[in-house]
């Protein structure tokens, strides 16, 4: 997962820029076959094909308003399809599955921008629960859930006193039977160390 605060750029500056760091970043010295990435700020001027990696395909969700925005790219020899039904219209979630010979794995990547008002974020929440069920009714053998969810706190494992959404995701974590993988710190400035990526 990568937060890439806008993935093509909108000057005179070539668009590939960034597409061309991550194709050599992550696709060949990591060689990586899933790539997600939040905060493209992509819209509807900006084709599937100017985003374009050599052996990869792409599945988007790309937000109405400035901002935002997340994108997976996926190699094409990999068995995935997207699950819109399973997207709620009102927050920035992408689901798609992934065939591994007799396993069936879905992708939920999410994007939570910070400074939401409480209703924002129940809605955000209540969002993702739907979401994780509607993906159950398809019995995969694996969730990953992904991206960036702007909940600042330094350890997952906390009371989330300085954290937006509390202890609502973790509690909603652990009622749904999720672990969480990353335990440090994902974003540094010179005066913090949050995990914002989860």
């Amino acid at each position: 997962h990568l937060n890439v605060q806008s993935l093509y750029m909108r000057s005179h500056e070539e668009p590939k820029n960034k597409i061309d760091d991550i194709y050599t970043v992550m696709c060949n010295e990591n060689k990586m076959d899933i790539v997600c990435v939040t905060e493209t700020w992509l819209n509807d001027t900006v084709a599937d094909n100017q985003l374009k990696m050599d052996g990869f395909s792409i599945y988007r969700r790309d937000r109405e308003s400035f901002g935002g925005g997340i994108l997976i790219y996926y190699k094409d020899d990999l068995a995935c399809t997207r699950y819109n039904d399973c997207e709620p219209q009102s927050s920035e979630i992408l689901c798609m599955s992934i065939k591994c010979i007799s396993r069936c794995v879905f992708i939920v990547l999410c994007y939570r921008p910070p400074n939401q008002s409480a209703e924002q974020k129940n809605v955000f929440l209540t969002n993702l629960q739907n979401c994780v069920e509607s993906i159950r009714q398809y019995n995969p053998d694996h969730i990953f859930i992904l991206g960036d969810f702007n909940d600042s706190c330094q350890l997952w494992d906390s009371l989330h006193e300085n954290s937006e959404l509390k202890r609502k995701l973790v509690d909603w974590s652990q009622l749904n039977d999720f672990k969480q993988i990353i335990s440090e710190p994902t974003f540094y400035t010179p005066h913090s160390a949050n995990l914002l990526d989860l």
